[in-house]
């Protein structure tokens, strides 16, 4: 009887260090989906796994990203707007020799505190130049994939050169696997293999849906009522994408780490489409009714699909507070059981009221972006743009800024877009978030008080551009891979 007693007594402590240990946390970014290419905003995508999974969470309807690739993982990595980490300028070039501010706190090292494992599963986009931009050197124990941006999904490569890594060493024997399948298949390996005792953060920054469009036929094959070939493809990508991310949650089942787990979901930004960035036809992202597309900061290069799913912690709802990528360090710290070490974030908490419906967002400001670009237009003022309450105030935006529906309704006619500047615009979001009436003119003290608050942040804009690109970083002078070592 004693015997008993004691099995119990342990069986009910090892039961209390179980509770009482931080959740799992899981983060997926996809890269480049548009607003429009989800099956809860649009019908014709194949979206199961995805949709279920924000339909049991909170689908965040006013979630914001960057308008492009590197400010919003830095953004998510570090909880500070790219103006404040020096990746405002867009995204690392390969031959770009810089990388992410060393001297910054990285969330897997905050996370590290409450003893969890940290994996990185895809998509770097960072720095690459010198081993001390690597994931495994930014506070991850292991990274499997990519150092770049865009690159083929079959082979790896990029221009000359091959990318694809497991830890230091290159990965050489998945040259001809798909990449959805391969961070699909390590996701669901450190999962079945992670030791419960800790907890696990996993960040899988999909290669999906970035150019260029590739996918095996059988996910092509899903839309073959979809006319335009581009968007069958681009379709054929997201499907793929949900089912890896199917099977990930899966494996978190099966191991017995999904009740106690946060799975967190968003795109890097808006989709690229309707040939913005000009000549390039292939775009074939979707972000209707949003107004805009990639590298604008138009609606719908910023305001992206997201959702967090806690089956633990949160009621299943729609969620219109906003949000921005920045948010999900301080937030996820909180989830966590930790506050930031700094006190210098742009991010802010959300977890109580992503918890409670009856909370507003503590956010009510936000910088779209500002930047000066180094590529060929007209001068001017920067490219920036912010939003206050209902309010949003654009000094300069360029690039498409119409209205695109998808291939898939019957009303697109693909047409090769016009670079437009637009400066000086003013929305209510609340009323007019499609962004279709500019009261710059109608509320000029409203709009004077919020460029005037813009221009705070302008004047502290960091000079100065990325280095040039350095031919040093070549993959000729490293056999054929893009490595470290140039700079």
């Amino acid at each position: 009887m004693v015997q008993v007693k004691q099995l119990l007594l342990q069986i009910s402590l090892l039961l209390s260090v179980i509770h009482a240990q931080p959740p799992n946390i899981i983060v997926i970014v996809a890269d480049d989906l548009g607003f429009n290419d989800v099956s809860w905003h649009n019908d014709a995508v194949l979206t199961p796994h995805l949709a279920q999974l924000a339909g049991e969470g909170v689908t965040l309807e006013q979630h914001y990203s960057q308008p492009i690739c590197t400010p919003t993982r830095g953004a998510l990595l570090t909880g500070k707007y790219p103006i404040h980490s020096g990746l405002h300028n867009g995204v690392i070039q390969p031959l770009k020799p810089y990388g992410m501010d060393t001297t910054l706190t990285t969330l897997p090292e905050e996370l590290r505190r409450a003893n969890y494992s940290t994996h990185i599963v895809g998509k770097w986009h960072l720095g690459f130049c010198n081993k001390k931009f690597w994931p495994t050197n930014r506070g991850f124990d292991h990274h499997y994939g990519f150092l770049n941006g865009g690159q083929k999904y079959f082979d790896h490569t990029r221009e000359d050169g091959y990318d694809f890594w497991d830890d230091d060493e290159v990965a050489l024997s998945d040259n001809g696997t798909y990449s959805t399948t391969l961070f699909q298949q390590r996701a669901v390996e450190i999962i079945s293999n992670h030791d419960a005792s800790k907890p696990l953060f996993l960040y899988i920054p999909f290669q999906s849906v970035h150019l260029p469009v590739e996918v095996p036929d059988v996910y092509r094959d899903m839309y073959s009522h979809i006319e335009n070939e581009d968007r069958r493809m681009f379709l054929g990508m997201v499907t793929a994408m949900d089912d890896a991310i199917g099977n990930v949650t899966e494996a978190l089942k099966s191991a017995n780490l999904y009740d106690n787990s946060v799975i967190v979901f968003f795109s890097d930004n808006g989709g690229p489409t309707s040939g913005w960035p000009p000549n390039n036809h292939a775009y074939s992202a979707n972000n209707w009714p949003l107004r805009g597309a990639k590298y604008t900061l138009w609606e719908g290069g910023t305001k992206t699909v997201g959702f967090i799913h806690a089956p633990q912690y949160l009621t299943p709802r729609v969620s219109t507070n906003w949000m921005h990528v920045t948010d999900w360090f301080p937030t996820l710290l909180s989830i966590a059981g930790l506050s930031p070490t700094s006190n210098d974030l742009d991010g802010l908490d959300q977890w109580a009221q992503l918890q409670d419906a009856s909370l507003a967002s503590p956010r009510n400001e936000m910088i779209y972006n500002i930047f000066n670009p180094d590529w060929d237009i007209s001068g001017g003022p920067p490219i920036a743009a912010i939003r206050v309450g209902d309010w949003k105030f654009i000094l300069r935006t360029v690039g498409f800024a119409g209205w695109e529906e998808a291939p898939e309704s019957g009303k697109n006619k693909f047409e090769e877009t016009a670079v437009e500047d637009i400066r000086n615009a003013l929305y209510n979001l609340a009323t007019d978030p499609e962004e279709k009436e500019n009261m710059f003119e109608a509320e000029p003290e409203l709009a004077f008080d919020l460029m005037s608050r813009l221009n705070e942040y302008i004047a502290d804009l960091p000079d100065g551009f990325y280095p040039k690109r350095d031919p040093a970083g070549n993959p000729a002078n490293f056999g054929g891979i893009w490595n470290a070592g140039w700079c």
